[in-house]
């Protein structure tokens, strides 16, 4: 066990060492999976996570992502993800992981310290088709309505999503470049498109690379503006 730590000192280790080194010997093929650890908790703490009992040196403030390997006793292994209070150590959610190695997985914690949420699951990492790029949405918003998302204009075929629910993730939409790059138009959920609804109006422009996979968090700017929603953007891996 113990197996999350070991992986960062060894990155450390690797960059640090200088040339004259004796030149190591081969290393015994490790079983690794990869993760990515997202806060999106709306308080103004930061949050420690804890993998298979041991804390990630580094506090994660609102927004902000940490990526890593886990070294696996075997091809698959339950793996207990834990989020505490970053200023108390105080136990805020937990969630066990089924990882198979090589696999990719995320794990966002979001809600509030009264009523926090621990999202874990494993990633698809096929590519989209040429010309395009595969999106997908998590809902994140405490107390937002359901939400229709619309991609390279406002009539009813650029509806990419509807009624995405407060905690829902969405599966991967594979989206033209033009699309993308034209607008991401968030809105309260109804039958039809209203300039009254929107939420939030965003280009990603040059932000983006086509044939690439992103994650889009909806939720606010900072832990201390509730009001103020954008989408936050994450690449994601691919094969």
């Amino acid at each position: 066990m113990r197996h999350y730590s070991l992986f960062f000192i060894l990155i450390s280790m690797g960059v640090s060492s200088c040339n004259n080194d004796p030149e190591p010997g081969p290393s015994p093929e490790e079983d690794r999976a990869y993760v990515t650890l997202y806060n999106f908790l709306y308080e103004p703490f930061e949050v420690k996570w804890e993998v298979d009992e041991v804390e990630i040196q580094d506090n994660l403030s609102y927004g902000t992502i940490i990526t890593g390997g886990v070294l696996l006793d075997d091809d698959s292994e339950e793996i207990l993800f834990v989020v505490k209070n970053g200023s108390s150590g105080a136990y805020l959610e937990s969630q066990n992981l089924s990882m198979t190695k090589d696999k990719n997985y995320l794990a966002v914690v979001y809600g509030t310290a009264e009523n926090p949420v621990l999202l874990c699951q494993e990633l698809e990492t096929d590519p989209p088709t040429s010309g395009h790029i595969n999106f997908r949405f998590l809902h994140a918003t405490v107390g937002e309505d359901p939400v229709d998302i619309y991609m390279g204009g406002t009539s009813p075929e650029k509806q990419t999503l509807t009624g995405l629910s407060y905690g829902d993730i969405s599966e991967y939409d594979e989206i033209s470049e033009y699309d993308v790059r034209a607008s991401v138009i968030v809105t309260l959920h109804d039958t039809v498109y209203k300039e009254e609804n929107e939420l939030i109006s965003f280009e990603y422009n040059d932000l983006i690379q086509v044939s690439s996979n992103y994650l889009s968090v909806i939720a606010p700017s900072s832990n201390n503006e509730p009001n103020d929603l954008t989408l936050w953007l994450y690449p994601q891996p691919k094969e």
